[in-house]
C-alpha cells in the first residue's frame, strides 16, 4: 500500500505492480503530507493528521474503490502506527498515544482499548519490544523523552 500526496492509498500487486485497489486516506492535514500506513496480513490502517483512523481489508473489497472495514478516532498524528500482536498503537500530536484492537470490533466504529499519555507530541512510531511499548516523543520546548509502558491487551 502506498500513501498517495494528494490523498488516496494505492495498493499494487506485488508481482505486476498494476494497481489491485485504491481507497481515500484519512486526512493529509494539507500541505502535501500523507496519511501514515501500517499493515498486517489482514488489514491496512490509515491514520491521518486529522485523528482518523482508518482499517481496510488488505485483499480489498471487490471494487476498483473500496470504503474502510472500521474506523476510530485518535489524536492527530505524524508519525506511522505500529502493530504488536493484535494491537495497533497511534501515537498522536498531542503526546496521546492510542492502543486499538487491530482486527476491529465488530462494529463500524471502533473504541480504543487504552489510552496513555506522553510528554510532549510523539515524534516516531511506537516501538514493541519484550512486552514493552516505547514511545519517543518531545518538541521544540521539551528535551526528547521515551516512555515505556506495559503492553495493552485485546480482551479475550
Amino acid at each position: 500500500a502506498v500513501p498517495m500526496s494528494d490523498g488516496p492509498i494505492v495498493v499494487l500487486d506485488g508481482a505486476t505492480g498494476e494497481t489491485v485497489w485504491t481507497a481515500e486516506a484519512s486526512s493529509s492535514g494539507g500541505s502535501g503530507r500523507t496519511a501514515r500506513l501500517a499493515a498486517n496480513a489482514t488489514t491496512v490502517f490509515s491514520a491521518g493528521a486529522d485523528g482518523t483512523l482508518a482499517a481496510f481489508a488488505a485483499e480489498g473489497c471487490g471494487q476498483p474503490t473500496c470504503g474502510p472495514a472500521w474506523t476510530a478516532t485518535t489524536a492527530a498524528t505524524n508519525v506511522q502506527p505500529s502493530i504488536g500482536g493484535d494491537v495497533l498503537y497511534v501515537g498522536g500530536a498531542d503526546g496521546t498515544v492510542t492502543a486499538l484492537p487491530a482486527g476491529g470490533c465488530g462494529a463500524p466504529t471502533c473504541d480504543a482499548l487504552w489510552t496513555g499519555t506522553v510528554p510532549g507530541a510523539v515524534t516516531a512510531p511506537p516501538a514493541i519490544d519484550d512486552g514493552r511499548l516505547y514511545v519517543g516523543s518531545g518538541g521544540a520546548e521539551e528535551p526528547g523523552t521515551v516512555t515505556a509502558f506495559s503492553l495493552p491487551t485485546t480482551p479475550a
